[in-house]
């Protein structure tokens, strides 16, 4: 599997959001369905809304990261989400694969 960084080719662009800081899990979905057409998006948010929009993203995935997800989301947790889709203006609940979920305490 290739890293972000690979699939981009070039040093990523970077936007900081502060509107984004404590946003739920709409506002981040909305966030995310307003970007271009990038092969890679990287979301780095708080909790409860993190949590929140990766159970809603993913509709399918790892069982053992599912049952991990439902649990404690930890500061530092990573969940990758795949889509199988073109932009990300149609990315919708449910129509993700949870690849991974990642917490610290494993790296």
């Amino acid at each position: 599997m290739r890293s972000a960084l690979e699939q981009h080719g070039a040093a990523p662009e970077v936007s900081f959001e502060r509107l984004l800081y404590l946003a739920g899990a709409g506002e981040m979905l909305e966030r995310i369905r307003a970007c271009e057409a990038e092969p890679c998006l990287l979301l780095v948010a708080h909790n409860p809304g993190a949590q929140e929009l990766a159970r809603g993203l993913a509709g399918s995935g790892d069982e053992n990261a599912w049952h991990r997800l439902r649990g404690k989301y930890p500061t530092g947790g990573l969940a990758t989400v795949v889509f199988d889709l073109d932009r990300w203006c149609d990315v919708a609940p449910a129509a993700g694969r949870l690849l991974r979920f990642v917490v610290p305490r494993e790296l």
